[in-house]
């Protein structure tokens, strides 16, 4: 190529070249635009770098979804919407993004069971689609700000949801009155129980009241029946819907402290006492002929559940040990040690059995009882655990003070980062501490009890 014709193409070409590099070569000189992109993936919610999401969304029981993207050829101008959308095509959450920064970090709530998708649109074209991973039946995906409202005027004693997960019911105190014990400043002297839409939050039916000294109420698995026990050594079984008396089953003691009954609805527990004895007498009734048998345990402190199939009776002790019995014989299997005393006053079930969950000094301890001769501690959090509660598939494990964390089972860590879960900003008096941590049956709401003292309201949370 001769000099003469290098000059002559530099200079058809050098204005060209000048737009470019005041960023209008495209358009300046005729040429089209390429078509904007955007490259985008999911990333570690825990890991990803930013302190403000330009997205949040609260989640309890599920790793919120995060992604990291960057535009090429983006209009400066323009607006990118990002949708996260269903397998059905159908929106869940959308969040509004300025293409000017090119960049940044999107954090989405859970999202729905099935294949989810997130897609970048701007002018209404399509310009990326991330595919979300799909969440497993059984997980729990509460990507909406929980809704709240006072349930009861009093203390809580009660909550569990009907199996077709459409309705739950709750128990509480409906009037009071002064004791003596320093321990219990109030007694319940009245107790009612409502049962809830879980859709609309509204009451189905009238109220049902009790008028006793109540201490405990417990609903049957397929919330047909209540138990109650109360300070006069007896329980009474009310079968709901029905405008009968009820059934009584006679206690060892006079104050019946807690019941609990067995998965297969057929056997109730209860922890009894005397108003000013320190310790519990644990008893098993079977609920068709009200015979009963008395469990010979040491130190016992009240704390009692069932694991799934009724085979196993757990119990805490007040040296902090719980004991694992035979759930036909009552016979003692195994003895976890405790490492504190006064502790292990709060014991969870996996769904499987597979582990125990239990109360220990400043924390919760996560046991494997694959083999009951040599069981394990399998790993501990160091939060609050006034209550524990697994999820339906066995993944997470729920615990409740002044909010509600979801730890990862086995590691017990906590996914993501770290929020509380719940404040009542209408009425911050009537938040509470979480009492009460209920997952229904299907996996997709939630609930808990939101309470202070016995004279204290309680406020139901709901997360859908």
């Amino acid at each position: 190529m001769t000099g003469k014709f290098r000059w002559t193409l530099f200079s058809l070409l050098a204005p060209a070249l000048m737009a470019c590099s005041l960023n209008m070569c495209a358009t300046d000189v005729g040429m089209p635009l390429p078509p904007p992109t955007i490259e985008a993936s999911l990333i570690d919610c825990a890991t990803a770098e930013t302190a403000d999401p330009l997205v949040v969304f609260e989640t309890l029981t599920a790793t919120p979804i995060c992604a990291k993207w960057r535009g090429y050829g983006l209009p400066k101008d323009s607006a990118i919407n990002v949708v996260m959308r269903d397998s059905n095509g159908a929106q869940v959450e959308s969040a509004s993004l300025s293409a000017g920064g090119n960049s940044g970090i999107l954090r989405f709530g859970a999202a729905p069971r099935g294949q989810n998708r997130l897609t970048f649109e701007t002018g209404g074209q399509l310009i990326e689609e991330v595919r979300v991973v799909t969440v497993a039946e059984g997980a729990y995906n509460f990507g909406s700000k929980p809704s709240h409202f006072e349930a009861h005027k009093y203390r809580l004693l009660a909550l569990q949801y009907r199996p077709d997960s459409r309705a739950f019911v709750s128990g509480a105190c409906s009037d009071i009155g002064r004791g003596r014990a320093t321990y219990e400043p109030y007694y319940c002297r009245e107790a009612e129980f409502k049962i809830w839409d879980v859709e609309t939050l509204s009451q189905i039916g009238s109220t049902l009241l009790i008028s006793s000294n109540v201490h405990s109420l417990a609903f049957s698995p397929d919330g047909t029946s209540l138990a109650e026990g109360g300070g006069e050594g007896q329980i009474a079984l009310w079968q709901l819907g029905s405008n009968g008396p009820p059934r009584f089953l006679k206690t060892a003691h006079q104050d019946v402290w807690r019941l609990v009954w067995d998965p297969t609805g057929e056997r109730i527990a209860a922890a009894s006492r005397e108003p000013t004895g320190a310790e519990y007498a644990i008893e098993i009734y079977s609920v068709s002929s009200g015979v009963s048998v008395r469990v010979p345990m040491a130190n016992a402190n009240g704390a009692m559940v069932f694991g799934r199939s009724g085979k196993l009776l757990a119990l805490g002790a007040k040296n902090g040990d719980v004991a694992l019995l035979d759930g036909a014989t009552f016979k003692i299997r195994a003895k976890i040690a405790g490492d504190s005393s006064d502790t292990a006053r709060v014991i969870a079930f996996s769904p499987d059995g597979r582990y125990i969950a239990a109360e220990v000094y400043r924390g919760i301890a996560l046991y494997d009882l694959s083999d009951l001769d040599e069981i394990r501690r399998v790993a501990t959090a160091y939060e609050n655990s006034s209550v524990l509660q697994f999820s339906a598939d066995g993944t997470r494990l729920f615990t409740g003070g002044s909010s509600i964390l979801s730890l990862r089972v086995p590691e017990m860590t906590v996914p993501g980062k770290r929020t509380p879960t719940f404040t009542n900003e209408a009425n911050p008096n009537k938040s509470g501490y979480v009492s009460w941590i209920t997952p229904a049956p299907d996996g997709r709401t939630s609930f808990a009890a939101m309470t202070t003292d016995l004279d204290k309201p309680t406020v139901i949370v709901v997360w859908r």
